[in-house]
């Protein structure tokens, strides 16, 4: 079998058991406050750092951070278990490269909405590493190490929260349940929306070629994703919903580190 063969598998296996344990585990748990709030907490890291991290700041380098942020925010990303920082960045490049397209890696126009949603990770094709080595992304040995080691940094979540939840109020596995196991499948499907349903449903504020459109409900769970349209009308913009109304949450956290003198050459739409 061969390597993208056997990722594809991994993916299969481990996207089953996440979803059969979420269902599964669901009425043993006790819920807390503090659970709840762990899961809240790390919901928003995942989503940060697949947003902040691998998105704006790895793929379109729409502002760049010193050496400690870019490893906080390859950190973050890689605990949201969407894969290696560089096998994401390859995937979102295709994406734009031939969005639409049947070299595009997740498009509901060409294939069909579940597969753009979650169907494409299954496909051997979609781990060629091959294309992975060819792009440079020139990461520090820090982010290096995240990329390489992906899932051991991914698994480490599961004994850290049992052993924050037992010490804390006796909850271990309420803990692994909602900061590990919930926020890992809700802040994958929050994103995976980003590539189905900003495809099919929303608003087309910008011609660009293809079906992205502006989705607030996905904007909202995925702090300003969401304004997909206007992303793919400025691909490289760290700005992301600049019309009234579109909240970019995202945005301001970078205009927040910009403020803090950690970030530098934020890029803005050119309109």
């Amino acid at each position: 079998m061969s390597k993208a063969k056997r990722l594809a598998l991994g993916h299969i296996i481990g996207l089953s058991l996440f979803h059969i344990a979420l269902i599964y585990y669901f009425p043993a748990q006790k819920f807390t406050f503090l659970s709840l709030l762990a899961g809240f907490i790390m919901y928003q890291v995942k989503i940060l750092g697949i947003t902040i991290g691998y998105h704006r700041l790895y793929t379109h380098r729409a502002f760049t951070a010193n050496n400690a942020l870019k490893f906080i925010f390859a950190l973050m990303g890689t605990l949201a278990g969407q894969g290696p920082l560089s096998r994401w960045v390859n995937h979102h490049w295709e994406h734009h490269r031939y969005c639409e397209q049947d070299k595009d890696p997740h498009s509901p126009v060409v294939n069909s909405f579940w597969y753009a949603h979650i169907g494409w990770l299954t496909n051997p094709e979609s781990f060629d590493d091959e294309k992975v080595r060819k792009q440079k992304l020139n990461l520090t040995p820090a982010v290096q190490f995240l990329d390489d080691h992906f899932n051991l940094v991914f698994l480490t979540q599961l004994p850290i929260f049992y052993f924050l939840g037992h010490v804390i109020e006796n909850n271990g596995w309420g803990w692994v349940y909602t900061a590990f196991l919930a926020s890992t499948v809700l802040s994958l499907h929050s994103t995976f929306l980003v590539n189905s349903l900003c495809h099919v449903f929303g608003k087309k504020d910008y011609e660009t070629g293809d079906e992205s459109r502006n989705n607030l409900l996905v904007a909202i769970l995925t702090n300003g994703e969401g304004w997909h349209n206007n992303h793919h009308a400025q691909p490289n913009s760290a700005v992301h919903g600049w019309n009234k109304g579109q909240l970019d949450i995202t945005f301001l956290i970078i205009k927040f580190f910009e403020k803090l003198g950690y970030v530098s050459n934020v890029k803005y739409p050119k309109l």
